[in-house]
């Protein structure tokens, strides 16, 4: 049945029609993926009742039912895909097992040519993909390959090594390449040649949905929490990012010709945007947040776009006129193009008197900083072709330079376009002691996060010559600059200005802009930004989000209203946050007008760290959240209550980002710092215990100190004793591992990996696969090599490992000992001798090890809201039900969610139903328990409220079931208009549930549990 929309609304553009709404098949349907037949004629979705194809009649604007698809009564249906070639051929996924489906002649049924288990069941939109050719299928199966099969006969025609899970599959347009996703934030690219994989990309990536032009050049993708559009070229290089949204993004799609992007996002709001210009041409407002992956559908032969609605059985197509739409006035578009320049050095050499007077300030003498600073160089306007501008920016940020700040300051080194190595002119032993480590560092870790990207251009600078020459020749210096790849050397002071104006002007000619991403924006992104700049740039350190909004509400009345404003600024708190030049914190809705704090107390927190006397690299907690450490005075806050938030934010950064450990103790609990640690291993390992050795570049210190966090908190492996070069852990299946690290030269490791003999070879293969998906993650791209350790079993003569791979290489197993000739030598890998240890396995560890560290930091987090009384949750329940609720109430204090549930939070002196009604004004959303012994007596009047309150605004009411309640249970009225978590069912796990409902946060694949 066709439902003919009104095309003629007024909140549609020019250009932008809505000709025709119709409803899924069955009664409540929702449609979670929706597909086009090659000829645009038909047109297919997945719902929570099976597939369904409808036909389509774009000229009279008509849709007639044609046919279901089956559907296990268990599971969604959660992909469909036409073949590119066949109008009458379609691929279901569902349940682990894909089937090849031919439509009949009369088109009104299908028939299954036929049907091959894929891998696990999996709720992602995207997990398969058609070649152009439409002879193979790439399929995501949840594990470290994409299979490859071919469409005459169902069968593997062969695997791509990933290196991940990866969990969706993306095959260009143009044959060329394969893109998979996977939901550890990682991506990877393959050019393809016929059958054969060239070389893959992989890269640290929070992508989670992605889309290709038709003619395979560009790739649109969007990520879990992100409110942008990323726009690379074919390689993954980041060209352009689309602002614009005030939600998370959840769905991308080109045109049929790629003169368009169409985007959907949970602000309930579809966008188009140009493709030459990225600009945005079009907004139109739905009823209907996109809170699910996926749901945009082009047309493949005309200017039509389909969508499913969230919130509504409905699907809906629109009518596109793209030349009318390419002429719309884009006045309010705005172009940036940021450049981040840093200076680097070790401590003393001047940095922070160049960075002065190359951002326009007066010199002034200045003692070693303790936190980074960020200043404006340059801002200017330029014209493009077309008659477009384009603001341009350089930012300087100048790196404190003492030993104890590197191990922070190289989170910042990411996206720098220019990099300044300062020395010490000064020096007569070695003026450039540190240039080779930071030149290491930088180029490190730009490959490791930024694989593709053009990597930054040094400039080697003499700093402070006024106090003297420098004691090296100038051929030195060009052999030290032609070695590191730097382009330029300058001499200049600070002090006396001598060498600035052409230090400025070689920053500015070493920036290449045309490579640099580009940030499409709006003119009201653009103001309220330079608002919260302007903001940092004043002497405020910490203020809350609100007090920033209202302020800004006064300086630009005249602006739209207050829920759209409100919601624009949101994002462009985030947008700067993304930038780290704000940080939001996790408790109290405060932005850190100044970020850089957070580095100069976690710095400080770790030098404290390592001067302890025995070495062993801790600090209690009480002392960090109390300050009780020394800080420098140019970075310590002067107000004691903004500097106990800003502790506990400094805390929760710290066990975050794997950097320290929260150890329980006899006297309370300690902050452990493995990278502080001063005692090496006494002794090395037995050589006959060795087992592998890997071999790697990258920021030693980090790798190993993150490795060492993460293998601590993974719940299989328990820490047992570390040391500054080694750790070792206690299986839970039994037998003790250990790594140890050794640096061979700066920057580049061995880690060797040992056991003890009651180690099984499962325990050392998971162990051994734990570590290198953490080295091939976190070294530099390319540079991990791993060599087994082979030994003869009688007198413990390890072979050489060229011996060993010539004598493989002639198909030899075994080998007599070469020492003791009494033995025979088995050379046969781990692999060869033991079936792969799963990757679900290691996928596991790590699960597990994030689930540890992020509990350790919403320690944190929940000492911060109770600081504030920043409550998440009010939970209603009868008083009778006190103890499960309690329970539950502790869970999620356990995951960083404080709840409101008790008469012992209100204060003394307060009326019980007015802090009731303030406390639910301020969280965000509302749990009613109902509990064996039926609702409670002051339920009614809560209830009350929750309903008073999600009438005002966005609130989530959740109404829980506990166990024991009977199954004819009747709730409220109103209660059933929300979704039931259930505690009497284990699947889905109910506790997960609740969390969800009341974060509001879904899973990767966003399809519905």
């Amino acid at each position: 049945m066709s439902e003919t929309a009104d095309s003629s609304r007024r909140d549609q553009p020019s250009g932008f029609f809505l000709r025709l709404q119709f409803r899924a098949h069955g009664a409540g349907d929702h449609a979670y993926v929706v597909a086009w037949s090659c000829d645009g004629k038909r047109l297919a979705a997945a719902s929570t009742s099976g597939g369904h194809v409808w036909d389509i009649d774009t000229d009279a604007w008509k849709s007639r039912y044609a046919f279901s698809l089956e559907l296990d009564q268990h599971h969604y249906s959660c992909t469909i895909k036409w073949s590119p070639v066949d109008p009458d051929i379609l691929i279901q996924a569902q349940s682990g097992t894909m089937s090849l489906l031919q439509v009949d002649p009369n088109g009104r049924g299908c028939w299954m040519v036929w049907q091959s288990r894929y891998g696990e069941d999996t709720w992602t939109t995207a997990n398969m993909s058609f070649s152009p050719a439409g002879d193979r299928i790439a399929v995501a199966n949840t594990r470290t390959d994409i299979s490859v099969i071919d469409v005459s006969t169902g069968r593997v025609a062969y695997k791509l090594p990933v290196g991940f899970t990866a969990d969706d599959v993306y095959w260009s347009p143009d044959g060329g390449r394969i893109l998979a996703l996977g939901d550890t934030n990682q991506a990877w690219i393959s050019p393809l040649s016929g059958d054969r994989f060239g070389h893959t990309s992989p890269g640290q990536s929070p992508f989670t949905y992605a889309s290709w032009s038709p003619d395979g050049r560009l790739l649109c993708a969007v990520g879990a929490d992100d409110y942008t559009i990323k726009v690379m070229d074919a390689d993954g290089q980041l060209r352009a990012v689309l602002e614009g949204h005030t939600g998370i993004v959840r769905a991308v799609e080109f045109s049929h010709d790629g003169r368009l992007l169409y985007s959907a996002g949970q602000d309930a709001t579809l966008r188009c945007w140009r493709t030459d210009t990225w600009q945005c041409v079009a907004t139109i407002n739905r009823n209907d947040a996109h809170r699910y992956l996926g749901g945009l559908a082009s047309n493949p032969t005309r200017p039509v776009l389909a969508r499913r609605a969230s919130g509504s059985d409905f699907i809906e197509l629109f009518d596109i006129d793209v030349d009318q739409l390419l002429m719309a006035d884009t006045t309010s578009s705005r172009t940036y193009a940021n450049a981040k320049a840093v200076l680097l050095g070790d401590t003393g050499v001047g940095k922070s008197g160049l960075s002065l007077v190359l951002s326009g300030q007066p010199y002034r003498p200045t003692d070693s900083t303790h936190a980074r600073s960020v200043w404006t160089f340059h801002n200017s306007e330029v014209e493009l072709p077309g008659g477009l501008k384009e603001t341009r920016e350089i930012l300087l940020w100048d790196l404190a330079g003492q030993p104890g700040y590197r191990l922070i300051h190289q989170l910042h080194l990411a996206e720098a376009a220019v990099a300044l190595v300062l020395f010490d002119a000064r020096s007569e032993s070695d003026p450039f002691a540190g240039v080779q480590y930071w030149m290491r560092a930088l180029r490190q870790y730009q490959d490791a996060r930024q694989p593709e990207a053009a990597p930054a251009s040094a400039i080697l600078v003499a700093a402070r010559v006024d106090r003297g020459g420098i004691p090296a020749t100038q051929q030195r210096i060009r052999a030290l600059c032609q070695e590191l790849g730097i382009s330029a050397y300058l001499e200049t002071s600070a002090k006396e200005g001598w060498g600035i104006p052409e230090l400025a002007e070689t920053i500015r000619r070493a920036i290449d802009w045309a490579a640099l991403p580009r940030s499409v924006s709006t003119e009201l992104f653009g103001a309220i930004k330079r608002f919260l700049i302007d903001e940092r740039d004043s002497d405020r350190v910490l203020a809350p989000v609100e007090d920033l909004f209202r302020l800004y509400r006064r300086q630009y009345s005249e602006q739209m209203v207050d829920d759209e404003l409100r919601a624009a600024f949101e994002t462009c708190v985030r947008l700067l946050e993304g930038r780290d030049l704000v940080r939001r914190l996790s408790f109290g809705d405060f932005v850190l007008l100044r970020p850089e704090l957070l580095d100069a107390y976690a710095s400080a927190l770790i030098d404290a760290a390592r001067g302890q006397p025995d070495g062993l690299g801790y600090i209690s907690e009480s002392d960090a959240l109390a300050g009780r450490f020394p800080i420098p005075d140019d970075a310590r806050l002067r107000g004691a209550n903004e500097e106990r938030l800003l502790l506990i934010a400094t805390v929760e950064e710290l066990l975050r980002h794997d950097l320290a450990l929260r150890e329980p103790t006899d006297g309370g609990v300690d902050l452990i710092f493995p990278s502080q640690f001063t005692h090496d291993r006494p002794d090395s390992p037995n050589p006959a215990t060795t087992d592998v050795v890997f071999r790697f570049d990258g920021a030693l210190t980090m790798i190993y100190a993150t490795l060492a966090v993460r293998l601590s908190h993974v719940p299989s492996h328990r820490p047992e004793m570390m040391w500054r070069n080694a750790s070792t852990y206690q299986a839970s299946v039994g037998g003790r591992c250990g790594l140890h690290v050794r640096e061979v030269e700066e920057g580049r490791g061995e880690l060797t990996l040992f056991y003890d003999e009651s180690a099984s070879e499962e325990t050392r293969f998971l162990f051994e696969d734990y570590v290198r998906a953490h080295l091939t993650k976190r070294a530099l791209p390319g540079s991990v090599l791993r060599e087994r350790v082979f030994r003869c079993p009688n007198c413990g003569y390890r072979l050489p490992a060229d011996l060993v791979q010539l004598r493989r290489d002639r198909g030899h197993t075994t080998m007599p000992c070469p020492a003791c000739e009494e033995a025979r030598i088995s050379l046969l890998d781990r692999e060869d001798r033991l079936e792969a240890a799963s990757m679900q396995s290691v996928r596991e560890m790590d699960e597990g090890a994030d689930v540890v560290r992020n509990r350790a930091a919403a320690t944190a987090i929940i000492r911060g809201k109770e600081e504030l009384g920043d409550y998440d949750v009010f939970l209603s329940y009868n008083s009778k039900d006190r103890a499960a609720v309690a329970a539950i109430a502790e869970r999620l204090r356990v995951e960083g969610v404080l709840a409101w549930f008790d008469t012992r939070d209100i204060g003394a002196g307060r009326r019980w139903q007015d802090e009731l009604e303030r406390q639910i004004r301020k969280v965000g959303a509302g749990a009613v328990f109902v509990g064996p012994h039926g609702l409670g007596p002051w339920q009614d009047m809560e209830q009350q409220a929750l309903v008073n309150e999600s009438a005002k605004r966005a609130f989530r009411i959740v109404p829980v079931l506990l166990p024991r309640v009977r199954d004819d249970v009747e709730l409220p009225v109103f209660l059933g208009q929300w979704q039931v978590v259930d505690f009497r069912a284990s699947e889905p796990d109910p506790f997960r549930a609740l969390l969800s409902a009341i974060t509001g946060e879904r899973s990767r694949g966003g399809l519905p549990s």
